[in-house]
């Protein structure tokens, strides 16, 4: 008896796949003790404290380096009495390095973003208060892949030991500057503008568009902004508007694909008071650097 041995080609396709591995979140203390500068007057009462985290720079090496930063936004009663302004402002900062573990990080990528979840201060005297952050990091780490499909060639007859596998493709990611410039006018019957208290904005997506290698992104920016009029006996006014702006980003041609997600950065921003046409301090003239983060899913 003569065995026979027949080999059959088989045929090899490979897809490049970019996966998200590994998602962590770990949680920080911070503390640090804030000075009154020597501009500002003795502080008697914090009435709000408020902190943003930013992330600065990061290092991948053996492990995940960070440099970030916490914006405060402190709102005190000062220890002598003022009939100008009751409410002082006072901007600090809180600078942190954090280091992140992870195994196998060569020919990988990582995104950090940070929050903070919870603040607390002791006032130490008049010129300083000592603030206590709990802020939380969260990593994404990336790793690009090639996967290998094995099929049989068309005329070749094979019993092959078939599994179906589902996995999530992040066929593009991208990240887009924006700018954004604009004065926002007092609502019909609201005080002149004094004095800048506090603000905070945050930015919000309406919707998201695919087409012709663009994603066509509509968002919102939302401002508060507490200010203090110059009238006798005046009191903290809330400003709010709502500015929608509209984004373009070239992404590369994408059949079939079945999700998408944005995300937005706030590097940096800043308010300030204008007066209008007539002299009259009506006006708040913004300024928003935004970092635009996309990821389309097949």
């Amino acid at each position: 008896m003569r065995r026979i041995t027949m080999t059959a080609e088989l045929i090899k396709d490979s897809i490049k796949m970019l996966q998200m591995i590994e998602k962590d979140t770990v949680q920080v203390l911070l503390e640090e003790d804030i000075l009154v500068p020597d501009i500002k007057p003795d502080l008697s009462k914090i009435v709000s404290i408020e902190g943003k985290m930013k992330i600065l720079d990061k290092e991948i090496s053996n492990n995940v380096k960070i440099e970030g930063k916490i914006d405060l936004k402190i709102l005190y009663t000062p220890l002598a009495e003022t009939d100008d302004f009751p409410l002082i402002p006072l901007d600090a900062s809180i600078n942190f390095n954090q280091e992140l573990d992870y195994p196998f990080l060569e020919k990988m990528d990582v995104d950090i973003v940070g929050n903070v979840e919870h603040m607390d201060f002791e006032i130490i005297n008049e010129r300083k208060l000592r603030v206590k952050t709990v802020a939380n990091i969260t990593s994404k780490v990336y790793q690009a892949s090639d996967k290998v499909l094995l099929s049989p060639q068309n005329d070749v007859e094979m019993q092959l030991l078939k599994k179906d596998a589902q996995y999530t493709d992040i066929v593009e990611k991208k990240k887009a500057p924006i700018d954004i410039k604009e004065e926002l006018a007092l609502k019909e019957g609201m005080p002149e503008i004094g004095r800048i208290l506090n603000w905070d904005i945050n930015i919000v997506e309406n919707q998201k568009q695919i087409a012709n290698n663009k994603i066509v992104i509509n968002a919102a920016v939302q401002y508060n902004i507490l200010y203090m009029s110059e009238e006798i006996d005046a009191v903290p006014v809330l400003f709010r508007e709502n500015s929608e702006f509209t984004q373009f980003i070239d992404i590369k041609e994408i059949e079939d694909f079945s999700d998408s997600k944005v995300d937005f950065v706030l590097n940096h921003a800043n308010i300030s008071t204008k007066k209008d046409s007539e002299e009259n301090t009506t006006l708040f003239d913004a300024y928003i650097d935004i970092t635009t983060q996309v990821e389309i899913l097949k």
